[in-house]
């Protein structure tokens, strides 16, 4: 006998609808054999395919006809609902949950229609049908996830027996479990005679998980997943190279995958190859800012910074980094990114706005008096008709130890305010 007992993936979120459902089936299992009829409520709440009710096909997910029936399927459903939980989240697990258990009535139905008519005005019980589709879409999603498996081997006539556990990737473990069902499926199909055990349901589930893993891409998920994992172990065993393999196959099936991206530009770079580095950072960051992830992408570039990494980014990119970076506190990296953008060659229309910016920076975030007089002098003499000259004069004016600003520039227009930042009031006007 074989029984799983965990999987070696680790879960992001709880599995709650999980145990929702693992205690919802126990609290109805109390019920119907503690406090009524076990029988009579199997067969008022189970699927009878030959004269269902609108209410029986879900009804019957929850009833089960005995406590070993019950044990079986917990089991598989805490096992293996964990990470499909996981991967859809709570509330589609649960509506997954109940289309497995439909599909799998379906089929049941369908083939005994054809087959065992007889096998019609037997309800059917029992969460195995949606378990099964689970399982299906687990073997697509999680297929090279290690399964651990307790073992049971006993000849009692000659007294030996052995137990022990294993591990086997889900798509052998689960396949193997199907084709069984499945051999079995068509022995019944010879047996005049139900034989109580509704098989076609186990596969009409699992095959309604297969389908909804095709329909929701979980190969691709499945694809970013393990090969994410081959290329973090491999740039941890210094294999940049081999890395770069790892994360160009994450690439295909997901080009604007920001991760990805990044990981595969750094290993780019330590491999010396700068351009197509560059051109994956700005992927990375176009994406993120594409789906307005200011502080991820914020947080990415303080990163690269912090590991001397540094990415050559179109202007309209670095200009929006540096915004991130400011609007989130992180004042050394926007002051980074807005330096880059003013010495950026040749000039484009965003060094002014860095130029102001940075000056700004250094003075009210930075103390650094010396750099924002520097700084402020630097955007007189490359924009003496700037529309900011003002301001940098009478900051001029204004630190101690500045030269007279009257020669460096001549206001052409009346003070205007500083810059401010996409989703941000500018800040306070430095003469203020």
């Amino acid at each position: 006998m074989l029984f799983p007992y965990n999987t070696e993936r680790p879960n992001k979120i709880g599995a709650y609808s999980t145990a929702l459902l693992v205690a919802l089936n126990v609290f109805i299992f109390v019920y119907q054999f503690f406090f009524t009829d076990p029988v009579a409520f199997a067969d008022r709440y189970g699927f009878i395919a030959a004269h269902p009710t609108w209410y029986t096909p879900l009804t019957s997910m929850f009833v089960h006809a005995g406590f070993s029936h019950l044990a079986g399927n917990m089991l598989f459903l805490f096992v293996f609902g964990n990470d499909v939980e996981d991967a859809l989240g709570h509330y589609a697990f649960l509506g997954f949950y109940l289309i497995g258990g439909l599909g799998a009535h379906a089929l049941h139905a369908a083939v005994m229609s054809l087959s065992s008519p007889a096998a019609l005005n037997m309800p059917v019980i029992g969460a195995s049908g949606a378990v099964s589709a689970l399982m299906g879409l687990y073997a697509v999603r999680f297929y090279k996830t290690n399964v651990l498996v307790w073992y049971f081997i006993g000849f009692f006539y000659f007294l030996y027996f052995r137990t022990g556990t294993f591990k086997v990737k889900a798509a052998w473990f689960i396949g193997v479990y199907f084709a069984w069902q499945t051999i079995m499926g068509f022995v019944s199909l010879g047996i005049s005679v139900p034989t109580g055990v509704a098989v076609w349901a186990h596969i009409g589930g699992a095959l309604t998980g297969l389908a909804f893993a095709l329909l929701i891409h979980s190969p691709k998920e499945a694809t970013v997943e393990y090969e994410t994992q081959d290329a973090a172990a491999a740039q941890l065993g210094g294999s940049d190279a081999l890395a770069v393999d790892h994360w160009d196959r994450v690439l295909r099936v997901d080009p604007t995958n920001a991760e990805a991206n990044l990981k595969v530009g750094q290993s780019l770079l330590r491999l010396n190859e700068n351009d197509k580095a560059n051109k994956h950072f700005t992927i990375a960051f176009s994406s993120l800012f594409g789906r307005e992830h200011n502080e991820v992408a914020a947080a990415d570039y303080e990163y690269l910074l912090l590991a001397s990494i540094k990415p050559l980014l179109p202007p309209d990119i670095l200009f929006r980094l540096a915004s991130a970076c400011e609007l989130t506190g992180r004042i050394t990296s926007a002051a980074k990114a807005w330096a880059d953008l003013a010495d950026a060659q040749p000039l484009p229309p965003e060094a002014e706005t860095a130029l102001i910016r940075l000056a700004y920076l250094k003075e009210r975030n930075q103390a650094d008096l010396a750099g924002a007089r520097e700084a402020y002098a630097r955007y007189l003499k490359a924009y003496p008709n700037g529309q900011w000259c003002d301001l940098a004069q009478a900051a001029l004016t204004r630190l101690p130890g500045s030269p007279s600003s009257t020669s460096l520039a001549t206001p052409s227009a009346p003070e205007a305010p500083l810059p401010g930042l996409p989703g941000k009031e500018p800040p306070p006007h430095p003469s203020a």
